[in-house]
């Protein structure tokens, strides 16, 4: 049996659940298969870690004239462990999904598929004839795809138990007219209402250019220029922005995200290629995977410390993006998160980043200083991890005696500054206020204009310089006589 190298797309692998069984795709490189059929399903067998033996069987489709199918234990001897995501978005006819009680990765309720712990709900059969559904509160992911083509349905209860809605999860449930949204959702994935009469009405009765599932903005037209409270505001109590919502928006050039919004999702802004000013409020917990990537016109951003969590190539072909700054609750910067970025001149990493994956740094045409403020930073062994154009880096790392910044420059031939020895000030320098790794005039004017902005809590603790448990002007001061007294 032939063999084929499939090298899949980043992007919409993390557009995937997060879940063992449902796949849409792997952000890895995977050996697998021709696709073979077997009854009305057709699948591929998968060698995950290409060993040259094949690991498990993935369900790639199913037959369009399918009322009932079986999802079996195993498959030539294989566990079946994964189902691609549009798996059965062509099988109209379905009214009912059966599981092997034997399979280990998936089960069901009512025909409705589920992974085993019924905790992600993978798929609702397109042509039950069912017009509302409740989901089981054991539900915390809605999978890619899971109610596509249900035509039928028109009223849906989200329990709040759900954090995740996939893309394209109601895709073509074009009776589904409302959607109430809980609190607890943390993402929705791109085009997860296209198709619904949720969208369509907006659209058809020009209600836009803003969209709206709720209380997250869903999609965006094409034409609009500027959002912000002067000019097409994002509506009071939005919570979040969906995957793709401003997609390729190539005629946006300002966009003031509004306090109250928690996330911003996968390729969020991607493409709006004439996005130069971008104000992100102090609530903002996540920037998803590619959120701003080719975001062309994008000079400079601050990321309030509010962000935990930025995704792949959030910042991929930002290809002008000079300044921005690591957020202090990041304890990751992950896979080719400022690749591209060829007008990066300097990158302050603080303390709490305890990882830095593959290409995050990759291709950074004018980067010439990297400050890695954990001594004990992993960061991924490869020379591209932090390279300029000819993948190689020729500007200097700076880190501490014995850390792993250290180690990472002397393997690559990279010059290295000393920040001291081995465990000192890990928390930051005493008043380095803005996390470049110096006491200048610059902390006194960051700690200022912290202030006067009301955001004294976004500040690190080393810029609590006198020690009082507080960010002041009495620091400011206390940095400006230590400055004069030098």
């Amino acid at each position: 049996m032939s063999i084929t190298k499939k090298f899949l797309s980043v992007l919409t692998a993390t557009l995937c659940a997060a879940t063992a069984s449902v796949c849409s795709l792997s952000v890895f490189a995977e050996d697998v298969s021709s696709e073979m059929t077997s009854g009305d399903l057709s699948y591929v067998q998968v060698d995950e870690d290409e060993d040259g033996y094949f690991d498990f069987i993935r369900v790639t489709d199913c037959s369009s004239t399918a009322e009932s199918v079986l999802i079996p234990k195993t498959i030539d001897s294989l566990a079946v462990q994964e189902i691609a995501a549009d798996a059965f978005d062509d099988s109209t006819a379905l009214t009912s999904i059966n599981v092997d009680p034997q399979n280990g990765y998936f089960s069901v309720d009512d025909g409705i598929l589920f992974d085993k712990s019924a905790s992600t709900l993978v798929c609702y059969p397109s042509a039950k004839a069912a017009t509302s559904y409740s989901i089981p509160k054991s539900v915390s992911v809605i999978a890619d795809n899971a109610f596509a083509n249900c035509t039928k349905m028109a009223t849906i209860t989200i329990p709040d138990s759900v954090v995740s809605i996939g893309k394209e999860a109601f895709y073509n449930c074009s009776a589904l007219a409302e959607i109430s949204i809980p609190k607890s959702v943390e993402y929705i994935g791109a085009n997860a209402f296209s198709g619904t009469e949720l969208l369509n009405f907006q659209i058809k009765n020009n209600m836009g250019p803003l969209y709206y599932a709720d209380s997250w903005v869903i999609f965006c037209d094409s034409s609009v220029e500027t959002v912000m409270d002067a000019s097409t505001p994002i509506k009071t109590g939005t919570t979040g922005i969906a995957g793709g919502a401003f997609y390729g928006c190539t005629k946006l050039t300002k966009i003031e995200i509004p306090s109250g919004v928690y996330y911003i999702g996968d390729a969020a802004f991607a493409s709006c290629t004439n996005l130069s000013s971008v104000s992100i409020p102090t609530t903002a917990k996540t920037i998803g995977s590619y959120g701003f990537a080719s975001c062309s016109a994008l000079v400079e951003l601050s990321i309030p410390n509010s962000v935990t969590t930025i995704g792949a190539n959030a910042f991929n072909w930002c290809t002008k993006l000079a300044e921005i700054n690591i957020p202090s609750g990041v304890t990751k910067i992950a896979e080719s998160t400022f690749e591209n970025c060829s007008s990066l001149l300097e990158i302050n990493i603080p303390t709490n980043v305890e990882e830095i994956e593959k290409l995050a740094f990759y291709n950074c045409e004018k980067l010439a200083k990297v400050t890695i403020n954990n001594k004990n930073c992993l960061i991924k062994d490869n020379s591209q991890t932090i390279s300029n154009a000819d993948k190689t880096f020729t500007g200097t790392i700076y880190g501490y005696e014995g850390s792993t910044a250290q180690t990472y420059a002397k393997k690559y031939n990279i010059l290295f500054e000393s920040l001291g020895g081995a465990g000192e000030n890990p928390a930051g320098m005493s008043g380095d206020a803005n996390g470049d790794g110096e006491v200048t005039v610059r902390d006194c004017a960051a700690i200022a204009k912290a202030l006067a902005k009301g955001a004294a809590s976004d500040l690190p603790i080393s810029a609590d310089f006198n020690g009082d448990g507080e960010v002041s002007v009495r620091d400011a001061a206390a940095i400006a006589k230590h400055l004069a007294g030098k």
